[in-house]
């Protein structure tokens, strides 16, 4: 069976935002790698939201992105999906604006755009001392 990490951001400024469980609480424990993973994702999208609604002119009452990372079962696991749901407070966008939104952000994100393309991780060194 699956396993599934939770985690929402609240943009709260350019640079600012928290993040939540998938209670709603804010996290006060160290997040497990699958959690961090989802936290980059939703962060990053949240913030390049952020961003081109800047861009556009188009002022906003808060971004909530939440995310919910499938983790796959046996070993090594992997997560295989990431589902969000993203709120924008911001009433007087129309449904064009709001696609022309969301194909901005996927193609600006940092980190979906890496995890879509693949990202080559190289080990330049390790050391046991």
């Amino acid at each position: 069976m699956p396993v599934l990490y939770k985690v929402t951001a609240v943009v709260k400024s350019d640079t600012e935002y928290e993040y939540f469980d998938g209670e709603g609480n804010e996290f006060a424990r160290v997040l497990k790698p699958p959690e961090h993973y989802t936290a980059a994702v939703v962060g990053c999208i949240g913030l390049t939201m952020h961003a081109i609604l800047n861009k556009m002119k188009v002022e906003h009452q808060g971004i909530r992105v939440a995310g919910t990372a499938t983790r796959t079962d046996g070993k090594p696991g992997m997560v295989e999906s990431i589902e969000l749901h993203v709120s924008v407070k911001a009433p007087e966008l129309s449904e064009e604006q709001v696609e022309r939104v969301k194909e901005l952000t996927e193609k600006y994100c940092l980190i979906a755009e890496s995890i879509r393309k693949g990202t080559r991780i190289d080990w330049v060194r390790v050391a046991f001392e």
